[in-house]
């Protein structure tokens, strides 16, 4: 999967920045059969037309977020469960992937929608679907461009220095921000990358992360239950060769230094370009000398 940082930074921020503001210019959508390829029954509208490169951008870009997605959701699963008188180590796994499906759905909701689309969104608020707004976006979380750092090792080459590199990323922050109804229900790729991220880890794993996490009802004050549980059992630090950030530094390390072959050869034209008039200046002004050392003769 090609890395492109600009189309990265622009389809996955820039294009979602209108929907997080909460424009009303967006498109509403009724039939969500014919709607279902954008939609995925998790939205109702947009404000920049899906794009088929999308997809790829939200799972490059919720494979940045994966440990803090699946960190974030699972720990509000487990407040939730703590404060249940019920919950112990006999009946923990049972409700434990009771929440993990979370296959409740607000019939009220269903039966008072505006719109069919809005029916069809509830009907299939469940699992991630719902997780990633309501654990997610509802509690202050959302997705940011960032930047992480790449060193380079240079160990074949001893003459040449290690050398850190920026990487174009994704980063989960807690910037206390809650949106809205009509922001929850609009499609950007900064949403997919999160339910992309709760998809490939809760969704995929849901039943080895709902048995690590048992261990919580016997001891609730432990500190990494949470966040081995996504690592081991999520696997959320799984990740393609091709969206690692060494290949992505090394690829932003080839065009830089294809940048700086093309800048090295437009100098070397540029002075080459000055040499050569240089020298036909020196010719021009020998000729002039000769010519008129010539009129100098024929005068005396």
């Amino acid at each position: 999967m090609a890395w492109a940082a600009s189309v990265f930074a622009a389809v996955c921020f820039a294009r979602s920045a209108a929907s997080q503001d909460g424009v009303a210019s967006g498109v509403d959508m009724d039939d969500p059969k014919k709607s279902y390829g954008w939609s995925r029954y998790r939205y109702t509208r947009y404000n920049a037309t899906p794009q088929a490169v999308d997809t790829e951008h939200a799972m490059l870009a919720g494979g940045d977020i994966k440990c803090e997605v699946c960190e974030v959701i699972l720990s509000d699963v487990v407040r939730e469960l703590l404060k249940a008188d019920k919950f112990n180590d006999k009946t923990g796994i049972d409700m434990i992937l009771e929440a993990l499906e979370a296959e409740t759905i607000d019939d009220h909701k269903v039966d008072n929608a505006a719109t069919e689309m809005e029916r069809y969104v509830e009907k299939n608020k469940k699992g991630c679907n719902r997780h990633f707004k309501d654990r997610y976006f509802a509690k202050g979380w959302s997705v940011e461009q960032c930047h992480k750092t790449y060193t380079i090792q240079k160990n074949a080459k001893p003459s040449l220095a290690d050398e850190d590199v920026n990487v174009p990323a994704a980063c989960s922050k807690h910037t206390g921000y809650i949106p809205n109804t009509t922001e929850m229900n609009t499609y950007t790729v900064p949403a997919e990358s999160v339910h992309f991220a709760c998809q490939s880890t809760i969704g995929h794993y849901r039943d080895d992360i709902a048995e690590a996490l048992v261990a919580i009802a016997a001891n609730p004050s432990a500190p990494a239950i949470v966040s081995d549980a996504c690592r081991k059992q999520g696997k959320c630090l799984k990740r393609k060769k091709s969206e690692s950030l060494e290949q992505r530094a090394k690829l932003l390390q080839q065009r830089k230094e294809e940048h700086d072959i093309k800048a090295d050869k437009a100098a070397d034209a540029i002075i080459n370009k000055l040499k050569r008039e240089q020298r036909e200046q020196k010719k021009r002004d020998a000729e002039q000398k000769t010519n008129d050392a010539r009129k100098d003769e024929v005068e005396l």
